[in-house]
């Protein structure tokens, strides 16, 4: 059954929780939206937050009423129950609530904490956007021109804290399936990327490592041009001829032939000489059933 609630409906699977609902409902509307006296952080899931002390986490002066998600991680609440500091995923992101202050109204004493600063930093980092370590390679193959192909690599190496890793000199390797390969070091063209430039065979599958200082290494694979097939070639007379018997046509026709065909099958008519007839017999019939009383009885 669903219990309405202000501007909200409420689902539930039992009928005895209604009573009990209403309850918390009116204690939460009773309740003022600041709640400002000592509150004792209390710890139920450490979370992101291991590398804090929170064993000596100080009181705060107060908070603001808050109603934990159903999806959302509690972290710390107060010692009556009411949620402090909680964490939940939201699409491809993240985010967090802290319900009290990070100045020196109701966190003066956090302030003073030397937990304060790692804290909020583990907070921060736990919703920020999450990078991925290590290398990336982005690789773009150019058009083929005949059996050869440019090939364009970028690498952009990170560490482990997501920071630039420059002056390196990573190794790129190009192997084809034949087994020939060539080898260049990349050049740095930012913080941590570095580009790189090839040739390559446009027929055959290639195998693209990156190999440098500081355990960087990946591999791409790039199939061969797909984009063959839209390159003019050699026409296929067995198969033009072949759908030429099929469909009537004729192979190897001229200009002039392909003309007469057209001109001998499609021949242009004016429609407005009969349009004009009809319309005109139209016109005399109306004046003749005007003139002529067909349907009236003769009077004697």
């Amino acid at each position: 059954m669903r219990v309405p609630l202000g501007h909200h409906d409420l689902a539930v699977a039992d009928a005895t929780q209604v009573p009990e609902i209403f309850v918390k409902e009116a204690k939460n509307a009773a309740t003022p939206a600041f709640d400002e006296k000592s509150i004792r952080p209390v710890v139920k899931t450490p979370g992101f937050l291991t590398g804090v002390d929170l064993a000596r986490m100080p009181p705060l002066k107060g908070r603001t009423a808050t109603v934990l998600k159903d999806d959302a991680l509690e972290l710390l609440a107060t010692d009556e129950e009411d949620p402090l500091l909680a964490f939940w995923p939201i699409g491809l992101g993240r985010t967090a609530v802290f319900a009290s202050d990070v100045k020196d109204r109701w966190a003066s004493d956090w302030l003073k904490w030397r937990g304060y600063g790692p804290f909020f930093t583990a907070v921060v980092r736990a919703i920020a956007k999450q990078r991925a370590a290590g290398v990336g390679i982005d690789v773009q193959a150019s058009v083929a021109r005949g059996e050869a192909r440019p090939v364009a690599v970028a690498i952009e190496a990170r560490d482990t804290h997501g920071n630039y890793l420059d002056r390196l000199k990573p190794m790129i390797t190009i192997r084809s399936e034949t087994g020939q390969q060539s080898s260049q070091v990349a050049r740095q063209v930012a913080p941590g990327r570095y580009e790189a430039r090839a040739v390559a065979n446009a027929s055959e599958a290639l195998t693209i490592s990156v190999d440098g200082a500081d355990a960087i290494k990946a591999t791409r694979y790039v199939l061969p041009d797909n984009a063959a097939e839209y390159r003019f070639r050699e026409p296929d007379d067995a198969r033009l001829r072949a759908i030429a018997e099929a469909t009537g046509g004729r192979l190897g026709a001229t200009a002039g032939a392909i003309r007469e065909a057209a001109t001998a099958q499609a021949a242009r008519r004016a429609l407005w000489p009969g349009l004009v007839l009809a319309g005109l017999a139209l016109w005399l019939v109306d004046v003749l059933l005007r003139r002529v009383r067909l349907f009236e009885a003769v009077s004697a």
